[in-house]
């Protein structure tokens, strides 16, 4: 599940700390930190708050259509 992107980690590691303590539905997951770099090697990183893993994709679905009628951003994001 993605919850959040910026180009600075540390507003990410805030917006899970404000996020876990008011959702408790997210207690459960576990956060990590993904990147994009910019393939040209120009431009900024961009950062993805995500948290997981889930059991299925229908669980993702729940758990943002809940956030989402909050007006959190969610959506649900496969792994391999």
């Amino acid at each position: 599940i993605e919850l959040g992107t910026d180009g600075d980690v540390n507003n990410l590691e805030s917006l899970w700390g404000k996020l876990s303590a008011k959702y408790k539905e997210l207690s459960k997951f576990t956060p990590f930190f993904s990147v994009d770099a910019p393939a040209d090697g120009q431009g900024r990183e961009l950062f993805h708050l995500r948290v997981g893993p889930g059991k299925n994709l229908e669980e993702g679905d729940s758990i943002c259509s809940s956030l989402g009628r909050s007006g959190v951003f969610c959506s649900v994001v496969r792994t391999q």
